[in-house]
């Protein structure tokens, strides 16, 4: 077969990859820690040669004008080669040093989804819904550990259960501060209803007013942050916050966070803000507002920016090991973002406010409730109707976010368990953590080690605090 001389040279660091791991394993001493840290570092090599569209975006400009080579040869080579690399790490003695593990658990996680989208490939791609047995073995491939569908579905009911107390007991004590002599609904519906629209009250009516107070919130944010010890602040802020244009189309009504590549020499975060044009009916923008009002966008901007998501990637793309830049462990992004929206709550953020907490609430039920229904999806059946009406019913869901959810669990069933999953994983180790420290724990020193080691798995974060922050 003739090959482009130019695709030929991507595989030059494959080949040297494959003759490497066709050695014996190498000695369980010093040898082997650089032997195994060598072993990351071609096949990031190799990898890059393999996508290099990919490492292009990551912002590695010499890559730009390359093109993947998906030839039947190619594709046996990488997969051939995948599955060499998780034989070696299955060899790896135990006792090498802590950020080695961590690493190979990523590359070895990497590795073998790389096999899994090359047997679905074959297949001819996955099925809508998964199927039970399908869905758990994405879940632990995911999660990179022993979990059930079962599991998730069962502490996602506890979460929506126990969320659902929190606000009718949280709103009961708001109505009685806000509105005193007046008695308090009896009817949960009522009462949350009643409740919200005073939240929704307090919200922009323009564009313009949106960008104004989002991008004062995210001032108050930083100092916040700060200013109570929650994280160390990196040193120069690379942060732009615009109005996301029409032309985003769907997009437009959501936002997102269109992150620096980590590669990039200029690097610079853009928040593109929900919103909806000026020019649009009244009522619709009265409705959209209302979603995203103040005290919602108030802890949003926690989980978002400070210190959520741009704090959290701006440092993991200065991490010295390159490993956890290009295979983050995903559970951990949408986690760590969750879990900070509660730290910032409880250290006093909007003065706490009932109704930002409350709003806060609202979106941990969500999050919760988006897990349980991809469990019940996958494995059990749910249409989309009963989705929407659990949704609206016991996760007291807004029927514009209940109907949009049956797509995304279409689409992401696996990211869609993180938002509650991870940050339940982050509680456990926030909880443990304190009991082990006790009038020691400092919650700065625990974010920093957490945002300082990257998108890691969380099972593997407590033997850093320990070496941190070792026990008196």
């Amino acid at each position: 077969m003739k090959r482009d001389k130019r695709l030929t040279s991507q595989l030059i660091p494959l080949f040297a990859l494959m003759g490497a791991l066709s050695c014996d394993p190498p000695p369980t001493s010093a040898p082997a820690e650089q032997a195994y840290e060598h072993l990351i570092t071609d096949y990031i090599e190799s990898w890059k040669g393999f996508y290099p569209t990919s490492a292009a975006r990551l912002g590695l400009d010499q890559y730009l004008s390359q093109a993947e080579d998906r030839s039947d040869e190619s594709v046996q080579e990488w997969t051939e080669l995948n599955g060499r690399v998780l034989e070696r790490i299955a060899a790896a003695p135990q006792d090498l040093p802590i950020d080695l593990l961590i690493d190979l658990r990523l590359l070895r996680s990497q590795a073998a989804t790389e096999l899994k989208e090359a047997s679905e490939l074959k297949e001819g791609g996955t099925e809508f819904p998964l199927g039970r047995e399908r869905y758990a073995e994405e879940l632990r491939a995911y999660y990179d550990m022993e979990i059930t569908p079962e599991e998730v579905a069962d502490r996602a009911l506890k979460e929506i259960e126990a969320v659902r107390e929190l606000i009718i007991e949280t709103s009961a004590e708001y109505w009685r501060e806000a509105h005193a002599g007046e008695p308090v609904p009896t009817e949960v519906g009522e009462l949350v209803a009643r409740v919200s629209a005073d939240m929704e009250e307090n919200r922009p009516s323009t564009q313009q007013e949106s960008l104004e107070l989002f991008s004062r919130f995210a001032e108050e944010a930083e100092a916040f942050v700060r200013d109570k010890g929650i994280a160390t602040l990196p040193p120069d802020r690379t942060l732009e916050i615009v109005l996301t244009p029409e032309s985003a189309g769907p997009a437009q009504r959501i936002g997102f966070v269109d992150s620096a590549p980590p590669f990039d020499p200029d690097p610079m975060t853009v928040l593109s803000l929900p919103t909806i044009p000026d020019s649009f009916p009244a009522e619709e923008k009265e409705d959209f507002y209302r979603s995203f009002n103040n005290h919602f966008n108030k802890f949003i901007i926690i989980h978002e920016l400070f210190p959520g998501h741009y704090m959290q990637l701006k440092i993991a793309s200065g991490n010295p090991r390159p490993i956890r830049i290009f295979f983050p462990y995903e559970p951990y992004i949408e986690g760590w973002a969750t879990l900070v929206e509660k730290i910032a709550l409880d250290a006093g953020w909007d003065d706490f406010n009932k109704l930002t907490y409350l709003a806060h609430l609202r979106k941990r039920l969500e999050n919760a409730n988006r897990a349980y229904t991809s469990v019940q999806v996958h494995c059990f059946g749910w249409g989309e109707e009963q989705v929407t009406r659990f949704s609206e019913e016991e996760a007291l869901l807004a029927p514009q976010f209940a109907q949009s959810l049956w797509g995304r669990l279409e689409r992401g069933p696996m990211q869609m368990t993180s938002y509650f999953m991870g940050k339940d994983m982050f509680m456990e180790i926030l909880h443990s953590e304190m009991q082990r420290l006790g009038d020691g724990f400092e919650v700065r020193a625990f974010s920093d080690v957490i945002l300082n080691a990257g998108a890691v798995p969380m099972d593997m974060l407590p033997k850093l605090l320990a070496l941190a922050q070792p026990d008196r």
